[in-house]
């Protein structure tokens, strides 16, 4: 039986669909007294001991620019209620628009790092920068985990996250979320429909 030939680029970007579904991150960063907020569908957990999570900053991201200055990032994980914001926030650029003040975001200090992170998260996590790792078009920044949280009943009893009650931002790609509570899926971005008349 013959093999099948290698899929080589472009032909192999569509194979990177199927990281797909996860839930969307929200990075927030500060660096010489500039902020950023960045949706990351590509991140990870990398490390129990000590625990570390690691996120795919691509070269072009002004967020880029800015945790090559940082010595920390916020990591922080939202309802799906929060998609609006969430998916227009990664459609603009940091270098022309305060996202903060443009979409309204209300933000507290971080507590053990230099930073903040967004009300209205389910989870937050603070990440001192440990690493970063050249890998083609992005960089993978590994950070130590030094601090967070997570509102009550977020996890249920056996320490998973609790789907039901949390709802999380579960991203498709290309601008699509489902809705665990529904099963359908849906994009922010999607102009309403309106009715026709007779």
């Amino acid at each position: 039986m013959s093999q099948p030939a290698p899929v080589r680029p472009p032909e192999a970007l569509h194979l990177l669909r199927f990281a797909y579904p996860g839930v969307v991150a929200v990075i927030t960063v500060e660096a010489e007294g500039v902020r950023n907020v960045m949706p990351a569908g590509w991140h990870m957990p990398v490390s129990h001991e000590p625990p570390m999570w690691a996120v795919a900053v691509g070269h072009a991201r002004f967020t880029h620019a800015l945790l090559q200055k940082a010595r920390a990032f916020v990591l922080q994980f939202f309802p799906l209620r929060h998609a609006d914001w969430i998916i227009k926030t990664g459609r603009v650029s940091g270098r022309e628009v305060d996202k903060i003040r443009h979409f309204h975001l209300p933000v507290a200090p971080a507590r053990t790092v230099e930073g903040f992170w967004i009300r209205g998260a389910y989870a937050v996590v603070e990440c001192r920068i440990h690493a970063r790792h050249p890998a083609g078009d992005h960089d993978i920044v590994v950070g130590e985990v030094v601090d967070g949280f997570s509102l009550p009943g977020a996890l249920d009893e056996e320490g998973r996250i609790a789907v039901e009650g949390v709802n999380p931002a579960l991203y498709l790609g290309r601008s699509m979320f489902l809705d665990l509570s529904t099963g359908k899926r849906f994009s922010p971005l999607a102009k309403p429909q309106t009715g026709g008349g007779s």
